[in-house]
């Protein structure tokens, strides 16, 4: 039985990722905004954004850089608007920002702002085999909120993903995440 191999909470917390990752409509993700990983170890990135956060609209250009990158390692790649979000602005923001990866809102039941605990946005969450390894930011570009470095010296996002590319667990588990507040 699974419950012998596995614990009650790991199996609810698999469970809960499964069911949101089904909630999912083709629709929603169309343009391979979340890539599917052949490989049997599962490694997923997801993605906090915000439409009117000036924080997450200054690092579309850098998310859209580490997606490209990586995008082909079989790595999973979820990219979360939370809260009631149109299609439409959606469509506008990817437009006008040139992502290259596909927004899905979180927004009538925040399940997976929930799920994860997001708290700002940009916030990222990855997780190896349904495990969290990293949750933060993306790098250290912003240190407070309206003050950034000139050039970033830590890139946490990037660092945890070769890591786990490498097999290994990312030394940094876990930064705080500067942004806009979740409402």
């Amino acid at each position: 039985m699974l419950s012998n191999t596995i614990g009650r909470r790991e199996m609810v917390r698999l469970l809960l990722t499964f069911a949101a990752f089904l909630a999912f409509t083709p629709n929603s993700l169309s343009q391979s905004g979340v890539s599917r990983n052949s490989k049997t170890e599962i490694v997923t990135v997801t993605v906090f954004l915000s439409l009117d956060c000036p924080i997450s609209q200054k690092y579309i250009t850098k998310l859209n850089a580490i997606f490209e990158t990586y995008s082909q390692s079989g790595i999973d790649w979820t990219f979360i608007v939370p809260g009631k979000v149109k299609k439409r602005d959606l469509k506008r923001f990817a437009k006008e920002y040139r992502t290259l990866f596909t927004l899905a809102a979180d927004k009538s039941k925040p399940a997976l702002t929930d799920y994860f605990g997001a708290t700002v946005t940009p916030e990222v969450f990855v997780q190896k085999n349904g495990k969290i390894v990293y949750s933060g930011a993306i790098d250290n570009w912003f240190y407070e909120l309206g003050k950034y470095r000139q050039q970033t010296t830590e890139d946490y996002l990037v660092n945890a993903l070769e890591s786990i590319l490498k097999n290994k667990e990312p030394e940094v588990k876990r930064t705080p995440p500067i942004g806009c507040p979740i409402q």
